[in-house]
């Protein structure tokens, strides 16, 4: 059962055409066994104005690796998505992500 360090993630404010600086979220297999392998992916009408990137293969018992996130808005105003973290076994976690992009 995979779990994060947050539920959500304020990238905060960042001019359009730029990128924030990199977020790292946290994630934990807090099952007794090893995870399969875990994807971590923005998905939502606004997913491409988020990189992802993981460093997470299969997790051990109570291991830890770390996802980053980075908002590269495209053009101004609110931004919002979802991450999805997935393994099986082990289940998805959402954590929510919002930015703000001005011109």
């Amino acid at each position: 059962m995979l779990a994060a360090d947050r539920f959500s993630l304020d990238l905060g404010t960042v001019a359009v055409s730029s990128r924030s600086s990199v977020f790292s979220i946290a994630i934990t297999n807090v099952g007794r066994g090893r995870s399969g392998g875990i994807t971590a992916n923005a998905v939502g009408p606004e997913a491409a104005e988020f990189d992802v990137s993981d460093g997470c293969d299969a997790l051990e018992a109570m291991g830890t690796c770390t996802v980053a996130v980075v908002f590269k808005p495209s053009s101004p105003g609110m931004k919002s998505s979802r991450l999805l973290v997935s393994s099986a076994p082990g289940g998805t976690i959402e954590i929510a992500l919002t930015g703000v992009a001005t011109m």
